[in-house]
């Protein structure tokens, strides 16, 4: 059996040496980190993305925004504009708003909707439920529970903020006639609905209060 040399030695330490150092350049922690560059990005924008205090305002719906670094400097930007802008607080008040408009309008209560809405959307409720009373139709409708709220967009333009918002809710809707005989729907089939909506405030206004401007459909 040959014996192991000097040189034998000195390779196998300097093998050793650049094995390690590889090992610790390709370790599972340090691949990660490398891996997705656009971490720091996401964390930093979810800063904006905080769950309401309010546990019990927590079982009703989530609030989420777009994970997105220019969403979020658009929000910094309305909250230097508006001072009393705050995404949970609008959430909350979105939600509130939703469902008040939802009702009064399937109520056929278009009066109460003046302070909330814009002209052009007024009509638009107006006109439906016109239609509907021409018909001799009315539509039944409740709101099951709020899924998700989310903050889809906001643009500044002078002194106008709009603020575009995605709700997603499951309702049951039913459609009858005058004798009350359902023409469509079923009181115990549920539905996800999407709704985006957006809400604008005009600061140059004496007391600027936001107001419903668009309905889109998703």
């Amino acid at each position: 059996m040959s014996q192991i040399s000097y040189y034998d030695v000195i390779v196998l330490v300097l093998f050793t040496i650049v094995s390690f150092s590889i090992y610790k350049m390709l370790k599972p922690e340090n691949v990660e980190e490398n891996a997705n560059p656009f971490a720091k990005k996401t964390i930093k924008a979810s800063k904006m993305v905080k769950l309401f205090k309010n546990k019990k305002a927590l079982q009703n719906f989530v609030f989420e925004t777009l994970k997105n670094e220019s969403l979020d400097i658009k929000v910094q930007k309305l909250s230097k504009l508006d001072k009393t802008f705050e995404p949970q607080s609008f959430m909350s008040w979105a939600r509130d708003n939703f469902e008040y408009i939802f009702k009064s309008f399937y109520s056929n209560h278009n009066e109460k909707l003046k302070l909330k809405l814009s002209n052009d959307v007024y009509k638009e409720f107006e006109k439906f439920n016109n239609e509907l009373s021409s018909k001799k139709q009315s539509i039944n409708a409740e709101i099951v529970r709020f899924k998700t709220i989310m903050i889809k967009d906001v643009n500044l333009f002078k002194k106008q903020a709009n603020v575009t918002v995605e709700f997603v809710t499951e309702q049951t809707a039913v459609v009858k006639d005058s004798t009350g005989k359902i023409l469509k729907g079923d009181d115990n089939q549920i539905e996800t609905i999407t709704d985006i909506w957006c809400f604008s405030k005009d600061f140059s206004l004496k007391n600027p209060a936001w107001i419903l401007t668009k309905t889109i459909e998703a």
